[in-house]
């Protein structure tokens, strides 16, 4: 099915028609929705940010599968960022960024008051608008800056993973002695010896003229360490390069690249979407050369990195979706997401129920150890 013509807008009866103002949906595609979402002034995350949204399709897809769909009201508007796609054969919109992204949530201007009735209706509304057979949104926080997240009025569920964040606040020396017990600091000295017995250790930001090569640096790391692993290189494609290279680039990237230096040469790095006071993490690499990967440099990174983000006035750090044990230490705070799904129509409505149900499945194989250590077994045969 075609997309249809952009821009295109329905009314719908507020409140179910029993007083309440009516509200406004409107679709817009590509470039146009791009710079709509660029003006707009309510707080997103970094991986809703205009910017962020056109480096990944930049990479993977093109701007003719990107929409934005607004409803508006008399005190507000809600715009939700789309990518559109196919989920088997279901034509779907989710959240731009699906597994290259963290967490999705809505852009909230105002106090637009909307109920759950009258959410769905909208959302039903911009699916036909859209020519698509259901909304199937992944990995949602419960609240969006201490408001419920309105995509809580549809039908969902927890998501397989939570978010490991943390929120960043004080000095960065006080923060850092936060996160950290007399056990880790004494540990941490030891890494930091080792490293410095092969040369100076300097760390930072990486500038305008140095992202190409520590990109370059980054995923020649990344093929060595999935090969190691028995794993697909996710970063192999020319589209996840071309997606990493723009989002970094220009003088207000889209992705920030911090990086570990031992003897003026790269030994980490730590690269993320950043916006509006947040660094969420999108990749972690060291040098696999054992006498490098020995003084566990990552860790080293991290320590600074956190007294770097207090310091420069940042407000939340998360490392991604997943467990694992350095997660823990630096964001220690694991916060649940969500899954929803809406269908229009009796396919969407199978849309909706597919996906949902294989989200529960990945949840069920995620939290369950035998499963996790299987998995492992089979990717070390695999390597």
């Amino acid at each position: 099915m075609p997309p249809p013509p952009s821009p295109e807008d329905i009314s719908v009866a507020g409140d179910g028609g029993r007083g309440r103002p009516a509200l406004a949906v409107e679709t817009v595609r590509g470039r146009e929705a791009l710079d709509l979402l660029r003006r707009s002034v309510g707080r997103h995350t970094a991986f809703q940010s205009a910017d962020w949204i056109e480096a990944y399709f930049r990479g993977f897809r093109t701007l003719d599968d990107f929409a934005l769909m607004t409803i508006s009201g008399e005190a507000g508007r809600l715009l939700l960022p789309l990518e559109i796609g196919r989920f088997g054969p279901f034509r779907i919109a989710d959240f731009p960024g699906r597994k290259h992204a963290s967490f999705h949530a809505p852009v909230l201007e105002g106090g637009l008051p909307i109920t759950p009735a009258e959410l769905r209706q909208c959302l039903a509304g911009g699916a036909r608008l859209l020519g698509i057979d259901a909304f199937t949104f992944q990995d949602c926080p419960f609240e969006i800056d201490g408001i419920a997240n309105p995509i809580l009025a549809l039908r969902h569920a927890g998501s397989p993973s939570p978010l490991a964040m943390l929120r960043v606040e004080g000095d960065g020396e006080a923060l850092l002695q936060r996160l950290s017990d007399k056990d880790d600091r004494k540990k941490l000295r030891q890494m930091e010896r080792r490293l410095v017995e092969i040369g100076e250790i300097t760390h930072g930001w990486a500038q305008p003229g140095e992202v190409e090569a520590v990109l370059d640096t980054l995923f020649a790391w990344k093929a060595t360490r999935f090969a190691q692993m028995g794993i697909d290189d996710p970063f192999a494609p020319a589209s996840a390069r071309t997606y990493m290279r723009h989002a970094a680039s220009g003088e207000n990237p889209a992705m920030r690249l911090y990086v570990l230096r031992c003897g003026g040469a790269a030994v980490a790095v730590l690269g993320g979407a950043v916006a509006d006071g947040q660094f969420s993490a999108v990749v972690i690499a060291h040098d696999p050369d054992p006498a490098i990967e020995r003084t566990s440099p990552g860790i080293v990174l991290l320590s600074y990195f956190v007294k770097t983000l207090a310091d420069q006035g940042y407000r939340h750090f998360d490392l991604g979706v997943g467990e694992a044990r350095y997660k823990a230490r630096f964001c220690p705070v694991e916060l649940e997401l969500f899954d929803a799904a809406l269908g229009v129509g009796l396919r969407g409505i199978l849309a909706s129920r597919v996906f949902m149900t294989s989200r529960r499945l990945k949840r069920l194989f995620k939290r369950s150890r035998l499963a996790m250590r299987l998995l492992g077994w089979a990717r070390r045969l695999r390597a």
